[in-house]
């Protein structure tokens, strides 16, 4: 566990959130306020994401009381995702080369731009091992753009449907030194 001072003297610590996480229940609330849906699919797409390689997801406690999570992890051929993107910009980008996915980072609304959703994005990049970064936002979400790109993320890709019915994403991406 991590432990962080905020600006406003609020202690900011980092928890596991993982299989045996007591937590995982207030990670998907928090999601939930973000996209609004099924609990049982919502337990199952926590879940099932935890079983990925290389996952690692984190979740930010404030007094007790978890505030916000980051997860994902790698990003290979024969993954949904992965493969989406991959037919948009190539299987051979090198962007795409060992590459991990931020699949989910979420604070609730009532403890954003406090930069703890920055703290948490710096914490669990330091703990994934892969040299370049992805994730996907949606092409009208510009506050999470901003935010990304403020802190060295690149437009990977313009935006694409993923799935009939759902708004466009952008793809955005970094590569570590």
């Amino acid at each position: 566990m991590a432990t962080l001072s905020s600006k406003n003297t609020m202690k900011l610590s980092f928890l596991s959130l993982n299989a045996t996480s007591p937590y995982v229940n207030d990670a998907i609330r928090i999601y939930d306020e973000y996209i609004p849906g099924d609990r049982e699919y919502q337990e199952h797409f926590f879940r099932s994401n935890m079983r990925r390689p290389g996952y690692i997801g984190l979740l930010a406690q404030i007094d007790k009381r978890i505030v916000g999570f980051a997860f994902g992890s790698f990003s290979l051929v024969g993954q949904w995702w992965h493969d989406k993107v991959a037919n948009h910009v190539g299987y051979e980008h090198p962007a795409l080369q060992s590459a991990w996915v931020l699949t989910q980072l979420n604070v609730l609304e009532a403890y954003r731009n406090q930069n703890i959703g920055q703290q948490l994005l710096e914490a669990i990049i330091t703990q994934q091992t892969r040299s370049n970064l992805l994730l996907s936002t949606q092409v009208a979400n510009t506050s999470a753009q901003r935010f990304y790109k403020r802190l060295g993320w690149y437009v990977l890709h313009e935006g694409f449907i993923f799935s009939s019915g759902d708004e466009p994403y952008k793809i955005l991406a970094k590569t570590l030194s």
